[in-house]
């Protein structure tokens, strides 16, 4: 496809009959608050800095067995709970306060992946004692991820799989009139 062929809600809709999380791909925004399914997006200015390191574990999540798990134990955030962690996450995006970040971001999924896969656990607390300021499963798994203010002067190391990281943001201060 050459140009732009579709308006961008259209492409973003068409996305989405791809998966949950392709329109938020197409936006033209670093980050974004999702709801539904994923595909009802508000994008957020983001002055989040630091490192991001991405670990694949070596094998795959069967996404239906966790959400089916997560279904039998029922533990997900009351509504009022998300609603106000939401606010807060924004606003720790918009402030670029990654230990804001830490308190409020969650993964509903995160303890069905960890009791089908307790090996992701120890993974966990590598990243943690590695001085990532946040940790979390990535979706239905098995990635795991950490969100670092400086990427520590080893990685972790882990016994199989892939890692990647990333710097998302030089740190530096950022003028609330860029956004």
């Amino acid at each position: 496809m050459h140009g732009q062929p579709f308006p961008p809600e259209e492409l973003r809709a068409m996305g989405l009959t791809l998966g949950s999380d392709v329109p938020f791909f197409l936006l033209e925004s670093e980050a974004a608050l999702g709801r539904g399914r994923g595909e009802v997006l508000r994008p957020i200015p983001s002055r989040l800095c630091g490192h991001f390191l991405l670990h694949y574990p070596g094998f795959p999540s069967p996404t239906g067995e966790v959400y089916a798990l997560l279904a039998r134990k029922g533990t997900y955030t009351p509504e009022s709970v998300a609603e106000e962690k939401a606010a807060r996450l924004v606003q720790a995006m918009e402030n670029g306060d990654l230990e804001m970040l830490a308190e409020v971001v969650e993964n509903d999924l995160e303890e069905a992946v960890l009791e089908r896969f307790p090996e992701l656990r120890r993974r966990l607390q590598t990243l943690r004692e590695a001085g990532a300021r946040v940790i979390r499963v990535s979706g239905a798994g098995s990635s795991i991820f950490g969100l670092f203010a400086s990427l520590p002067a080893s990685l972790p190391s882990f016994p199989t799989g892939s890692t990647w990281a990333w710097e998302f943001r030089p740190c530096k201060n950022y003028a609330k009139e860029a956004y």
